[in-house]
């Protein structure tokens, strides 16, 4: 797994388009960074708390160990204090000087679209028939991600595959506490109420609980490469909830979402 770098303020070249209007709880633009000998396109996001920064780590790292689709590269870099206070209307003092940022991904979500046009419908469909989509909604579960909505799943140009983005959300919520960190706890899912209104198929819940199945072989491997950035940036009572958390959530993962999808086997 590539390691998530930490750039300093001289590799933000500039930045490369205006702020993008589908972030809602962060800062967003596209910026050209230097990162690993050249210049590349990376989308970066600042948020209000270390929280949400260390949120996108977490889900990126737990992605990546168990091989779900997100950007190729990520990495933490301090912006410059120009770029926040032009970002920020003049409110730099509200946000975290160092941005999230990943590799740009090219392709649509469904809010590229007009709600309920011809065209969000014909995306949604195009997701619903690619396979691996119920990986996507066990790994959502596993991270307690209830944020995953028609704007923060990519489709490829080819329409047969996804890249996920946008986890600052999860566990449950952006600047989460110890009492919220209930392994347990059932989470609602947007998109799947979106692909499938009605009720889920049970190919489809069948599906999700075989992806969760994979989870807890996977675990400690994760929370391995998870836990310094958890102890840089939450405090030390955090670190240990959210490692609890997350090791009890992979262990019964499967036990429990069988349960919610009323699932014998």
């Amino acid at each position: 797994m590539e390691d998530i770098l930490v750039l300093d303020g001289s590799a933000y070249v500039n930045p490369a388009a205006e702020k993008v209007t589908d972030g809602r709880s962060a800062l967003t633009h596209i910026a050209n960074i230097f990162y690993n000998g050249k210049i590349q396109q990376f989308y970066l996001k600042l948020f209000a708390t270390h929280k949400q920064l260390c949120n996108e780590i977490t889900a990126y790292l737990a992605a990546k160990t168990i091989k779900e689709p997100v950007a190729e590269h990520a990495c933490v870099i301090k912006v410059p204090s120009s770029i926040i206070e032009l970002l920020s209307n003049g409110n730099a003092g509200d946000v975290v000087p160092y941005a999230w940022a990943t590799s740009v991904v090219s392709g649509p979500t469904p809010n590229t679209y007009v709600y309920n046009s011809y065209e969000w419908n014909l995306a949604l469909a195009h997701l619903r028939a690619i396979p691996s989509i119920t990986n996507a909604l066990a790994f959502d579960s596993l991270i307690a991600n209830e944020d995953r909505n028609a704007g923060n799943i990519m489709l490829s140009s080819n329409l047969k595959s996804y890249v996920l983005i946008d986890h600052d959300q999860a566990p449950f919520e952006p600047n989460w506490n110890a009492d919220d960190l209930v392994h347990d706890k059932h989470t609602v899912c947007k998109l799947s109420d979106m692909l499938w209104s009605n009720k889920l198929p049970r190919e489809i819940r069948s599906g999700i609980v075989h992806a969760s199945s994979e989870h807890s072989y996977v675990i400690n491997e994760f929370i391995k490469q998870a836990l310094p950035w958890w102890e840089a940036l939450l405090a030390r009572h955090e670190v240990e909830h959210l490692k609890d958390f997350y090791t009890k959530r992979a262990q019964f993962h499967e036990q429990n979402l069988m349960k919610k999808m009323n699932l014998l086997c």
